[in-house]
């Protein structure tokens, strides 16, 4: 628990990299027990502050002879609070938004893969199966395997690392998506966005979703429900 609040701190102080700041980011958005540390961590230091108003209070009073200060204590923690709030509520109302429904999205919308009438092959019906079951790591060895058969394995092994929450497998496979000009509806730079978005990199992740919907690529109304 110390170190959790130290981590805290740090990050409030600024003292975190870059790296450091998104990893965070992205855990305290899916993370409830983190997200209940820092509610605590602020409410502490609420407190803190609040004893130390009270003190510089007495010795105020006392330095005028006893004399009543004109100070609102009540409305300076109420200020206090505020500014706690807004520390608080920075993640909430700049990343957060965004990145629930990203969330929202890759666990309702990318939830089941559903068999076409050009799935002649089995094995990628029963990586579709297993994907469905939420048995990623099954379907994820069987679509690579179908890669240099089939076009679609390579999405589908792209999605199912991003269930994996294996941000480097997904990003590896979605690139390849990207860079394929021969797709139609390429949603590679779609699924990048997401892939941004989860690892707390919002500013990238809503600059490739604009680019989705300017250019008119693949998931590009997916793309507009997220950013709204």
């Amino acid at each position: 628990m110390a170190n959790d609040f130290l981590n805290i701190d740090n990050y409030f102080q600024g003292k975190l990299s870059e790296e450091e700041k998104e990893v965070f980011d992205n855990n305290l958005a899916n993370d409830p027990s983190l997200a209940a540390d820092v509610a605590f961590y602020a409410h502490s230091k609420l407190a803190q502050r609040e004893q130390v108003l009270k003190e510089r209070h007495v010795e105020w009073t006392t330095q005028l002879g006893g004399k009543a200060v004109g100070i609102n204590l009540k409305l300076i923690s109420v200020g206090i609070a505020a500014i706690f709030l807004v520390m608080l509520g920075l993640w909430f109302f700049t990343g957060s938004d965004i990145q629930q429904r990203t969330n929202a999205y890759i666990e309702n919308d990318l939830d089941q893969l559903t068999n076409t009438m050009d799935d002649t092959d089995d094995s990628l019906k029963l990586g579709k199966g297993l994907y469905n079951q939420k048995k990623y790591a099954e379907a994820r060895t069987i679509f690579e395997k179908l890669i240099e058969k089939s076009p679609d394995a390579i999405e589908f092994a792209g999605l199912s690392a991003l269930k994996m929450n294996d941000y480097d497998g997904a990003i590896k496979y979605f690139e390849k998506i990207e860079q394929n000009t021969e797709l139609i509806n390429n949603k590679g730079k779609f699924y990048l966005a997401l892939v941004n978005i989860k690892q707390g990199k919002i500013k990238e992740g809503e600059q490739l979703l604009k680019e989705v919907i300017d250019q008119n690529l693949g998931g590009k109304t997916d793309a507009k429900k997220i950013l709204e």
